[in-house]
C-alpha cells in the first residue's frame, strides 16, 4: 500500500482546500521513502495523521467504544471555525487516495468522506476504484470494505503517535500488547467465525425442537434482544453523560481562568478573609484582657526582679540569724542548769565552768550579726519566698507567651487585611460566579445520569446473560438430537478447532515476535543495551526483559527514553510479524529520547521502517543535525505554517526544512517489498 494524495477541506485548522502529495518521489535518480512534515507545536501537523485515520475508519478512528452521538459531535467540532464570523463553513471533507496490491494487481482507491452540519450532522462515504465509483456499496458496506482492506487493528502498528508509543511503553499488564497481537493475528475474525457457527448450531438445534419449545426459545430470543438493546442504550447514555461532563469541565476551567485573571482568587475568598479577620480580632481582644489581668497582678514585680531577689536574700539572712539567736537563748538556759547539777556532784565550781565552756565553745562562736529590718514571721517569709521563686517566674513566662501570641495575631491581621484590599468586590464577578455555580449544578446532574446509566447497563447486561443461559439450557436439552447430523457435527468440531488454532497460532506468532523484537532492539539500542532480550507470555502477553545473564530487568526502572525505544522496537517487530506492507506514519516520536537514542532512531529506524515513511516533527525533534542525516532518504518536505491572524494552517511543499536545504549523498539502496 502506498498513500498517494490527501485532500482536506475545512477540517480542524485547515481552511478551504489543502492538497498534500504523499507518494515517495524520485530525487537524484532514486526513490526516497521519507516524507517529512515540519511545524511548530500547534501548527497542525497531527491533522495529517488524524485525517488519514478518519478517512479510513470513520467513527472507529476515535476508539472502540465511541457512540454515534459522540462521533457526530466530533465531526461537528472538526469543521473549521473561521476568525471571520461572517463566513463560517458548515461542511468538511477528506479525500484520501492510495494504491493497493491484491494478488499481484495494483489498484488505485480514493476514499471520499464528507459531512455537513445543518443542525444535524449528515455524513457520506464513497469509494472510487481506478477512478470508477463503487456505487453498489452503501455507507456501511464502504466502511466494511475499508476495514477489510486495511484493518484498524493492523493500522495501529503503522500509523502511530507519541501516545501510542507511551501506551505500549508504560503498559505493565500486557493488555496493550495483547490487543495488538490479537488484531495482528486476526483473532477477531476467528471470534466472528465462532459466533457464526454458534448461530448455525443454534438454528439447527432449534429447528429440531417441538413447536412449543421453539416458541419458548423465540420468546427468550426476543427478551434477550430487548435486554441487550437496553444495555447498549444505557452505555450510549453513559458515554454521552461523560462527554457532557468533560465539556462542562472545560467551561468551568475557562470561567475560573477568567475569574483568576480579574483577581477572582481573592474575590472568591473575600468572605472567608473577612471572617478570619473577625476571628483574629476576637482572639486579640481576649489576649489583651489576659494581658491586663497579668499586669494588674504580680507581674509589675518582675520589672524589679533584681531588687526582689536581694529582698529574698535579706529575708533568708534575717530568718537564719533569728534562728541562731533563739538557739543561743535556749542553750544558755540548759547550760546553767547543767552547771548546777555538775557542781553538786563534782564540788568544784571552777573545773565545771571550764569543762562546760570548752565543750560548747564551737556552739557559741559569734554568728554574723545581721541587721533585722523586716522581722517577718515564718508564715510571711514562706509566702514571700513562694511569690519570688514560683509566682513571678510563671508570670514572666505567661507575659512573654501572651506577647508572642499577640504579635502573631497582629501579623495574621496585617496579611488578611492586605488580602482583603486585593480582593475586588464579589459583585464585580457575580455573573461569572453564578455561571460556575450553574455549571457545577449541571455537572452534578450529569454525574448522576452517568452513574444511573451505568447501573442500568449492569442490570440490563445481567438480565441478558440470564436469558442467554436459559436459552443455552433449553438448547442443550435437544442438542443430542443432531449428534448424527454431519453438517451439525462438522460445525461443532470446527468451533473446537478454531479455539485450538487460535492458541497455537498465538504461540507461533509470539515466538516470531520475540525474534523480531531482538532484531529491532539491537538496531535501535545503544551498545550497552544490546544484550537485552524479551520473552512474551502467549496467554497474558506480559513482556519480560532479560539481561545477558538471563536475569529479569524491571521495566519500571528503565528511563523514559529506554521505554520508548523498547516500545518502538516492539511496534516495528509487530509490523514485521504482521506480514503487511503498509506505510509508516510517525507523529512526534523523539520527545522523550536522549541524544544517543534519538541518533539511533534517526539513523537506523526512519530510513528503513517502510517503503513509505511519513514523519511529523517539530524543529526541536528533527533538528539541523538529524535533518542532514535523514536528507539522503527524504523524498520531499512539507512546512506546516500556522497563520495566527487568520486562525488557519497551510501545507507548503518545500526543498527546505526550517531553513535547511535538502542535500544528497550516496546511500545504501533500500527497496523494501511493496504490497
Amino acid at each position: 500500500m502506498i498513500l498517494e494524495e490527501l485532500e482536506i477541506c475545512d477540517f480542524r485548522v485547515i481552511s478551504g482546500v489543502e492538497t498534500v502529495k504523499l507518494a515517495p518521489e524520485i530525487r537524484h535518480g532514486r526513490k526516497r521513502p521519507i516524507i517529512l512534515f515540519g511545524g511548530l507545536n500547534g501548527a497542525g501537523k497531527t491533522t495529517t495523521l488524524t485525517a488519514i485515520r478518519l478517512a479510513l475508519y470513520g467513527r472507529h478512528s476515535l476508539g472502540h467504544n465511541v457512540s454515534n452521538k459522540e462521533y457526530e459531535e466530533y465531526l461537528k467540532e472538526s469543521v473549521h471555525k473561521s476568525r471571520n464570523s461572517l463566513v463560517q463553513a458548515n461542511a468538511a471533507y477528506i479525500h484520501l487516495s492510495f494504491s493497493y496490491a491484491t494478488r499481484g494487481e495494483v489498484s488505485r482507491y480514493t476514499v471520499k468522506r464528507a459531512w455537513t452540519v445543518n443542525g444535524k450532522v449528515k455524513e457520506t462515504l464513497k469509494i472510487e476504484k481506478d477512478e470508477k465509483p463503487l456505487e453498489e456499496l452503501s455507507y456501511e458496506q464502504c466502511q466494511g470494505f475499508l476495514n477489510e482492506l486495511v484493518p484498524i487493528g493492523v493500522s495501529d502498528l503503522f500509523f502511530f503517535d507519541g501516545e501510542k508509543i507511551a501506551e505500549l511503553a508504560e503498559d505493565n499488564t500486557g493488555k496493550a500488547l495483547g490487543a495488538a497481537i490479537r488484531k495482528l493475528l486476526g483473532l477477531d475474525v476467528i471470534n466472528r467465525m465462532r459466533d457464526d457457527l454458534a448461530i448455525y448450531l443454534r438454528e439447527k438445534n432449534t429447528a429440531a425442537m417441538p413447536e412449543e419449545h421453539q416458541h419458548i426459545i423465540s420468546t427468550l430470543k426476543e427478551e434477550y434482544d430487548i435486554a441487550y438493546a437496553s444495555y447498549k442504550e444505557a452505555l450510549d447514555k453513559q458515554s454521552e453523560a461523560i462527554r457532557q461532563i468533560a465539556l462542562i469541565d472545560d467551561e468551568i476551567k475557562k470561567s475560573e481562568s477568567y475569574i483568576s485573571s480579574k483577581g477572582g482568587e481573592w474575590a472568591r475568598s473575600r468572605t472567608e478573609e473577612q471572617g478570619r479577620i473577625d476571628q483574629l480580632l476576637a482572639e486579640k481582644k481576649m489576649l489583651e484582657g489576659q494581658l491586663r489581668d497579668c499586669l494588674a497582678g504580680e507581674f509589675p514585680l518582675v520589672i524589679a526582679m533584681n531588687k526582689v531577689e536581694e529582698l529574698l536574700q535579706q529575708l533568708e539572712s534575717e530568718q537564719d540569724y533569728k534562728k541562731q539567736l533563739l538557739l543561743k537563748v535556749t542553750l544558755d538556759k540548759k547550760i546553767i542548769a547543767l552547771k548546777k547539777a555538775l557542781e553538786k556532784t563534782l564540788h568544784n565550781k571552777q573545773l565545771v565552768e571550764q569543762a562546760v565552756t570548752e565543750a560548747f565553745a564551737d556552739v557559741f562562736e559569734a554568728a554574723n550579726t545581721v541587721e533585722v529590718i523586716h522581722d517577718c514571721s515564718d508564715k510571711q517569709f514562706a509566702r514571700t519566698a513562694h511569690l519570688i521563686r514560683e509566682v513571678l517566674p510563671n508570670a514572666r513566662k505567661q507575659m512573654l507567651e501572651l506577647g508572642q501570641s499577640l504579635a502573631d495575631i497582629q501579623t495574621e491581621l496585617d496579611n488578611a487585611s492586605k488580602n482583603l484590599e486585593r480582593a475586588p468586590d464579589e459583585a464585580f464577578l457575580k455573573d461569572e460566579l453564578e455561571q460556575i455555580r450553574a455549571f457545577n449544578q449541571k455537572r452534578s446532574e450529569m454525574v448522576g445520569v452517568a452513574t444511573l446509566a451505568k447501573e442500568e447497563a449492569k442490570k440490563s447486561l445481567r438480565t441478558a446473560m440470564d436469558i442467554m443461559r436459559q436459552m443455552q439450557k433449553k438448547e442443550s436439552e435437544f442438542s443430542a438430537n443432531f449428534s448424527s447430523n454431519r453438517a451439525y457435527e462438522l460445525a461443532k468440531r470446527s468451533r473446537e478447532l478454531l479455539n485450538e488454532f487460535a492458541d497455537k497460532a498465538t504461540i507461533n506468532k509470539v515466538k516470531q515476535l520475540e525474534a523480531e523484537f531482538v532484531r529491532s532492539f539491537k538496531k535501535l539500542a545503544r551498545k550497552d543495551d544490546i544484550s537485552i532480550k524479551a520473552t512474551i507470555n502467549p496467554k497474558t502477553f506480559d513482556v519480560r526483559l532479560l539481561n545477558k545473564n538471563g536475569d529479569e530487568i524491571n521495566k519500571q526502572q528503565l528511563s523514559a527514553g529506554e521505554k520508548q525505544i523498547f516500545a518502538i522496537a516492539m511496534l516495528e517487530a509487530l509490523a514485521r510479524t504482521s506480514g503487511r506492507k503498509l506505510p509508516v506514519i510517525i507523529d512526534t516520536p523523539l520527545g522523550r529520547l536522549d541524544s544517543k537514542h534519538r541518533s539511533k532512531l534517526v539513523e537506523s529506524y526512519f530510513p528503513t521502517a517502510s517503503h513509505q515513511v511519513v514523519i511529523l516533527s517539530t524543529d526541536t525533534e528533527i533538528d539541523k543535525e538529524y535533518f542532514n542525516t535523514l536528507s539522503p532518504h527524504i523524498s520531499h518536505v512539507y512546512e506546516v505554517d500556522y497563520i495566527s491572524d487568520e486562525g488557519r494552517s497551510e501545507f507548503l511543499k518545500r526543498q527546505r526544512y526550517f531553513g535547511q536545504k535538502l542535500e544528497d549523498e550516496t546511500v545504501k539502496e533500500f527497496t523494501p517489498d511493496v504490497a
